[in-house]
């Protein structure tokens, strides 16, 4: 009986709830969290907390997907070569930063440079592997690895890919 007096009264506040939503209610959205961000800049903390929120505003070329493998994100595509060491990446256009520059290669490439400064950035491991890289035009980004890098996707999927030009 308490159960069905309980479900009876989950039903009644979820209806009510809906109603107030469909007449118009505030849709206001309240996340917590455990702690608080230390840095709004992606690069120079690898912390938990910082990172859930940063990638809330910034993406990364890769994003693991519900099985937690690599699918396209701000790369639309990549192609590997036979010797498994050059990876390119086909990125995706029509993007837009949040001050509506538009995404491109340049900012891949000033992202992976910002990543390497070791007294700013907690990624260096992301390209740890990677020999070079470099634009081939404003839309591919051409990445080779030192020897064959099964876990370049996994790395990238942590590096937030910056505005050039904002930063």
């Amino acid at each position: 009986m308490k159960k069905r007096i309980a479900g009876f009264i989950g039903t009644a506040l979820l209806v009510s709830s809906m109603a107030a939503t469909a007449m118009g209610a505030s849709r206001e959205v309240v996340i917590a969290l455990a702690g608080d961000a230390y840095s709004l800049d992606p690069y120079p903390l690898n912390e938990t907390i910082t990172n859930a929120l940063n990638f809330h505003m910034f993406e990364s070329l890769v994003a693991p997907d519900r099985n937690l493998q690599p699918e396209p994100s701000l790369a639309e595509s990549w192609d590997i070569s036979d010797d498994s060491k050059t990876w390119t990446f086909h990125l995706r256009e029509g993007v837009k930063f949040h001050n509506g520059n538009d995404f491109t290669a340049d900012d891949v490439i000033f992202s992976f440079d910002r990543s390497k400064v070791k007294e700013g950035s907690a990624f260096t491991y992301c390209l740890s592997t990677v020999e070079s890289y470099k634009k081939i035009d404003d839309y591919t980004v051409e990445v080779v690895c030192k020897a064959p890098n099964a876990l370049l996707l996994a790395h990238l999927k942590d590096l937030a890919i910056l505005d050039k030009e904002t930063c």
